[in-house]
C-alpha cells in the first residue's frame, strides 16, 4: 500500500489533532538532540577544565611538601650571596680585598683601581639587587705567583668574573726581566650602595 498526497490530506482531515501532535513531537525530539549534542560539548569542555585545575592543584600540593625547607635554604643562600657581594661605595675595603690577595700571592702591585658599577645593558634591563662592580688590576710576578693570584681571585670570598686578562713579559731590565706583567679587567658581584 502506497500513500499518495491525496491519501495524506484525507488522513490529516480525519485526525488533525493527532497528526499535528505527532509532527510537533518529532520536531521537539529533533530539537532536543540538537541542543543536547551542544550541551555535551560544553559539558566535556567544562570537565576538561576541571580536570586541568585538579591536576594543577595536585601538582601544587605535591610541590609544596618541602616548601618550608626550600624557602629556608633559599634565604640562607641569598644571605650568603649578599655577604659575598661588595658595596660599590666602600672603596677602601674593596681595594683592600685585592691588596690582601696580591700580598698573599707575593706579586708586586702596579695598579689597582675600582672603575665603578657596570650599568645593565639592553633596552629594558631587568631591575636587580646585584650589579657588577668593575676593577682593573695590574701586577707583576713570576709565573707561579701569577697563577697563585688567579687561583686566589677565583676561590676568594667575593664572587668574581674575569672579563679580560693580558699577560706579557716585563719590559724592565735586570732581575725583573724574568717577571711577567698581568693586567686584569674583572667584575665583582656588588650592591649599588650601602644597604
Amino acid at each position: 500500500m502506497s500513500l499518495t498526497g491525496k491519501d495524506l490530506i484525507a488522513l490529516y482531515k480525519k485526525q488533525p489533532v493527532g497528526i499535528t501532535c505527532g509532527l510537533v513531537s518529532l520536531g521537539l525530539v529533533a530539537f532536543m538532540f540538537t541542543v543536547r549534542s551542544g550541551a555535551e560539548d560544553e559539558a566535556q569542555k567544562l570537565l576538561d577544565e576541571k580536570k586541568a585545575e585538579a591536576n594543577r592543584l595536585v601538582a601544587n600540593n605535591t610541590n609544596s611538601k618541602g616548601l618550608d625547607k626550600q624557602t629556608t635554604e633559599l634565604s640562607e643562600l641569598n644571605k650568603a650571596a649578599h655577604d659575598r657581594a661588595v658595596v660599590a661605595d666602600d672603596l677602601s675595603p674593596n681595594l683592600g680585598y685585592f691588596y690582601e690577595i696580591e700580598d698573599a700571592a707575593k706579586v708586586k702591585n702596579l695598579n689597582t683601581a675600582q672603575l665603578g658599577l657596570v650599568p645593565p645593558s639592553g633596552k629594558n634591563p631587568p631591575k636587580t639587587v646585584y650589579q657588577p662592580v668593575a676593577y682593573k688590576v695590574s701586577v707583576q710576578g713570576d709565573f707561579a705567583q701569577i697563577v697563585d693570584l688567579m687561583h686566589r681571585i677565583e676561590q676568594g670570598s667575593r664572587f668574581s668574573r674575569v672579563m679580560d686578562a693580558k699577560l706579557a713579559p716585563s719590559a724592565r731590565e735586570g732581575p725583573e726581566a724574568s717577571k711577567l706583567s698581568l693586567v686584569l679587567s674583572l667584575e665583582l658581584l656588588g650592591l649599588p650602595s650601602t644597604p
